[in-house]
C-alpha cells in the first residue's frame, strides 16, 4: 500500500505518517518501537514504498527465528569449508539487501556477539563472510525494530546501547491502538470486508458490538484486532454480536455489571453471552454448562439454537 493511500483518524498516527514521509526520502537508519502488534513491519514497508529504493527489494529478518548458532553464518554469509556444512559458498542477508532495504525485525533477539559484528556493518557497510578474507561493499538501508520497550531492552542490555546509538538516527514509536481508538471506523470495516471475500460471507456488526471494539484494551493491537475480526467473520450468523468477538480477556475488559449495563443490553444480549461464556469455560462440554446455568440439556440447546452460539 502507497504511503499517500493511508488514511488515519488519529492525530498521533497523524503524526506518524508525516515523520515517515519525511525520513523516507533519506537513507538514515531507522529505529521502529511500539507494543508487539502495532505493525512495525507495514510501517517499515511504507518506508521502502517511498523511498528511492522502492524498485529493489525490502528484505525482512525475523530475529528470534534465527537460531543462535547459525545468527552470524545467516547474515554475513559464508565460504566453501568455512565449517563442516558449508558444501559451498553462500551470500548473507546483508549482502543480498544490496541497493534496497533490510529490515531487521526484533533486533533485540540477537547475540551480543551478532550485534558486535552487526555495529562493524553498520558503521562500514561492508560484510566480510565466514571463512573469507574478501570484504564486500553494501548499499543498503537499514530499519530496525524491538519486540520489547526500548527501555526495558536497554536496561536489560538487550541492545548494545552503541548499536542502538548507530541505528536511532531516526526513532520512531508507533502508538498502541487504544490510543488511536478513533481508527476503528476505518480498521473494522477494512477487515470485514477483507474476510467476507475471503470467507465468501456478508456478515455485518450487530448494534452493540461497535461498542465493545471501543471499549476494549486491545493489548495485542491491530494484530489482535484482526484476528478478533476473522474469528468473528466465520462463526457469525450474519450479525456480528459481542459474543462472536473472542477477546482475550474473557468477554470484555471490565468484567462488571456496571460495564455491561452501560452499553444497554437487552436481557436476551445477556443471556446469550453468560451462556456463550460457560461454554467457553466449560469447552463446550454441555452437561456441565447445563448444570451451572441450572437448565436441562434440551433448553440448552434450544437457547445454543436461538441465539446462533456455537
Amino acid at each position: 500500500m502507497l504511503l499517500d493511500e493511508i488514511e488515519t483518524r488519529s492525530p498521533p498516527y497523524a503524526e506518524i505518517l508525516r515523520v515517515v514521509r519525511r525520513v523516507a526520502e533519506t537513507d538514515a537508519n531507522i529505529l521502529l518501537t511500539g507494543e508487539t502488534g502495532s505493525r512495525k513491519d507495514f510501517v517499515a514497508g511504507l518506508i521502502h514504498d517511498a523511498s528511492a529504493r522502492r524498485l529493489r527489494p525490502l528484505l525482512k529478518i525475523d530475529c528470534a527465528s534465527i537460531p543462535t548458532s547459525l545468527a552470524e553464518s545467516e547474515f554475513f554469509g559464508f565460504e566453501k569449508g568455512a565449517f563442516s556444512d558449508a558444501r559451498e559458498a553462500k551470500a548473507g542477508k546483508l549482502q543480498m539487501s544490496q541497493q534496497g532495504t533490510i529490515y531487521l525485525d526484533g533486533i533485540n533477539h540477537l547475540s551480543t556477539t551478532v550485534q558486535s559484528k552487526l555495529l562493524r556493518f553498520v558503521q562500514e557497510r561492508t560484510v566480510e563472510p565466514l571463512g573469507s578474507s574478501r570484504v564486500f561493499a553494501v548499499d543498503c538501508r537499514i530499519i530496525a525494530s524491538c519486540s520489547a520497550p526500548l527501555k526495558i531492552c536497554l536496561q536489560e542490555k538487550q541492545i548494545r546501547e552503541d548499536l542502538y546509538y548507530r541505528l536511532a538516527a531516526v526513532s520512531i514509536e508507533l502508538p498502541p491502538l487504544r490510543d488511536r481508538i478513533q481508527d476503528l471506523d476505518l480498521l473494522v470495516p477494512a477487515f470485514l470486508r477483507e474476510f467476507n471475500e475471503k470467507y465468501r460471507k456478508q456478515s455485518v456488526l450487530g448494534p452493540t458490538t461497535t461498542s465493545f471494539l471501543i471499549h476494549y484494551r486491545w493489548p495485542g493491537n491491530i494484530r489482535e484486532l484482526r484476528n478478533v475480526m476473522e474469528h468473528a467473520v466465520i462463526h457469525s450468523v450474519g450479525v456480528i454480536g459481542p459474543v462472536d468477538l473472542a477477546l482475550r480477556s474473557s468477554v470484555f475488559h471490565q468484567e462488571s455489571l456496571s460495564f455491561l449495563a452501560e452499553r444497554d443490553l437487552s436481557l436476551e444480549e445477556l443471556e446469550k453471552l453468560y451462556i456463550a461464556e460457560v461454554l467457553r469455560k466449560v469447552k463446550g462440554h454441555q452437561g456441565k454448562a447445563s448444570r451451572i446455568l441450572n437448565i436441562n440439556r434440551k433448553t440448552l440447546l434450544l437457547k445454543k439454537r436461538k441465539y446462533g452460539i456455537e
